[in-house]
């Protein structure tokens, strides 16, 4: 009786061994994508979904599988629970750290730990923040701490070959410890400068041009002209693409073949996407680099007690910007609410001086509001001296935008108040044609689009106290140069703090912007940044209309309020004691 009880375990434990091994082999081929490697004989690392990490372990028969797998478990004890089996797999969460870490290195190849931290390098599609931070720090809410690092530049859920930091500060003593011999990425994908390994760079009797080879699932207007350029205006973008067919031999946009050459004309390419070495391409990463360098020393402000913003909320009046009216959402008025939640908090919470450019006749308490469709009403005014009622010529507003910056900006250096602390932001929505595009992207002035002067001195202008006195704008190349440099390091603070508050960033394109590209001759920088004396000063497009998800967050005042938020956070973050921002003015 004995022996037949002791078969039938036997035999039970058999089967249910099989049966697991069958599980695991079904769970390793159905749809979610598995990825292999072998730890050491018989033990592999593996993970599926970007989700679900542990070991597959093929056991030792007797009392091997107690040795195998006590020196992998936390608890040791727990070897028991697969005894008797012919394999296991055993959950990442159930290692000790140190063959957590070696599972990591050993499944992400390409990952590295050096001075500033864990560089992780995307495996698969579908990668998430929260979950590699629950991997490597232990943690899952802590990608929070990772998003806000102003180093990195990707979503929540990361594509394949994106490269995140994990700082050294947020790591334990035995994920910290640097790894040896690992080829390190030399231009990881949050850094400003793309490496171009996508683009092929030639010429033919009609010029010179970059080819891209088309994948899969890939169209003209995406994932060309919207990537590597700046046109930003639909039929822009969509004459881009016809020039681009037209170049490419390309009779039908619709119908492109996997594998197809893609001709670029080079003149299209933004500067981080042309030649390396090339005039373009240098002058981008010189600017890049002396963003780096003027975050090099500190510069910081107790409560943002000495800081002045002028914020300027966009159109306004008889000029609505662009609109949903099924949905009942106007720009102008998303961009006056997201204002009003920026100005309440700032003098709610900080020292912060603030200036508003536009004022909303029935608010003129700038009251934030919850609502969640709003009226295309024409009674927000200009605030010059005197007020630009109706704002009813877009080009009109525009320009006397920049002089009241110009004039707010002269005040306050009177004042005593230092240059390096006014911001000036202009805030706005986006429109994108295509649907599928969401979250914000930044305009930052870039140096090479600047007229090195302006002057307006129509008699439109004389009207107004600031187009008398400062209707004539003057910059040397220097200056220019520093704008573009020091407005970058102020635009990716906001970036990273947005991604704390989970607000989606644009990842089809660059998030930050220097200009807009309208057609081969005509490229240029928004007013409100070219002509501003204000040395940091930013454009921020906080959403796209056109997509259903962002008409969503636009018409919930919630949302406005975590962009709100997002930016007194990114003042705060930037002026910080101790922060390390050098704003010198030299080059």
């Amino acid at each position: 009786m004995y022996l037949k009880k002791r078969s039938i375990r036997l035999v039970v434990g058999v089967v249910a061994s099989l049966l697991m091994t069958f599980s695991f082999v079904v769970n390793t081929i159905d749809a979610g994508e598995v990825v292999r490697r072998e730890i050491e004989p018989g033990v592999h690392v593996s993970v599926k979904d970007a989700r679900r990490l542990g070991l597959e372990v093929r056991l030792p028969r007797g009392n091997g599988a107690k040795g195998l797998l006590s020196k992998y478990l936390i608890k040791e004890s727990d070897w028991v629970n697969y005894k008797g089996r012919l394999s296991c797999f055993v959950p990442y969460a159930s290692l000790k750290e140190v063959y957590k870490r070696k599972a990591l290195l050993t499944l992400y190849k390409q990952d590295y730990i050096d001075a500033e931290g864990w560089h992780h390098v995307a495996l698969t599609e579908g990668e998430t923040l929260w979950t590699l931070s629950e991997w490597i720090l232990g943690d899952g809410g802590k990608f929070k701490h990772v998003m806000a690092d102003q180093r990195n530049r990707t979503a929540t859920t990361l594509r394949k070959g994106n490269v995140v930091l994990f700082p050294k500060k947020l790591l334990s003593k035995v994920m910290a410890q640097k790894t040896e011999h690992r080829v390190k990425l030399a231009t990881p994908n949050f850094a400003p400068v793309n490496v171009n390994r996508e683009l092929a760079y030639s010429q033919d009797r009609m010029g010179e041009y970059a080819q891209y080879t088309m994948k899969r699932g890939e169209t003209l207007y995406t994932s060309i002209v919207t990537r590597f350029t700046t046109y930003e205006d639909n039929a822009a973008i969509m004459n881009a693409c016809k020039e681009i067919a037209r170049r490419s031999s390309i009779k039908d946009m619709g119908n492109i073949k996997l594998g197809q050459k893609i001709k670029i004309p080079m003149y299209m390419l933004s500067d981080s996407w042309q030649p390396k070495g090339s005039d373009a391409r240098v002058a981008h990463e010189n600017s890049i680099k002396q963003s780096e360098q003027l975050r090099s020393a500190k510069v910081y402000s107790r409560d943002l007690s000495d800081v002045v913003v002028i914020l300027d909320p966009g159109h306004g009046g008889a000029d609505h910007g662009v609109s949903n009216a099924k949905s009942g959402l106007y720009e102008d008025e998303i961009n006056y609410d997201i204002v009003c939640r920026i100005k309440r908090l700032l003098e709610a919470d900080t020292g912060a001086k603030v200036y508003i450019t536009v004022q909303d006749s029935t608010n003129k308490n700038f009251t934030p509001t919850n609502a969640a469709r709003f009226s295309a009403d024409t009674d927000e005014v200009l605030l010059t001296n005197p007020p630009y009622k109706n704002n009813y010529k877009s080009q009109i507003s525009a320009n006397l935008r920049w002089m009241m910056a110009n004039a707010i900006y002269d005040k306050e250096t009177k004042r005593g108040i230092d240059s390096r602390k006014i911001i000036f932001t202009s805030i706005h929505t986006d429109s994108i044609f295509n649907s599928s595009y969401r979250g914000s992207l930044i305009y930052i002035p870039g140096a090479k689009y600047r007229r090195p002067e302006e002057v307006r001195r129509d008699k439109l202008y004389q009207k107004y106290y600031e187009g008398q006195k400062f209707n004539h704008f003057k910059s040397t190349a220097s200056e220019r140069k520093r704008d573009e440099a020091i407005s970058r390091n102020f635009a990716q603070v906001l970036l990273s703090e947005m991604g704390g508050k989970r607000i989606k960033r644009h990842d089809k394109m660059n998030s930050i912007r220097t200009n807009i590209r309208r057609n081969k001759t005509e490229v240029f920088v928004p007013a409100v940044l070219r002509n501003t004396k204000v040395p940091t000063k930013i454009l921020v497009e906080t959403a796209n209309m056109q997509n259903s998800v962002d008409r969503q967050r636009l018409a919930d005042a919630w949302w406005r309020q975590q962009f709100a938020e997002a930016y007194v956070n990114a003042l705060k973050t930037y002026f910080k004691s101790g922060n390390k921002q050098k704003l010198s003015f030299a080059d």
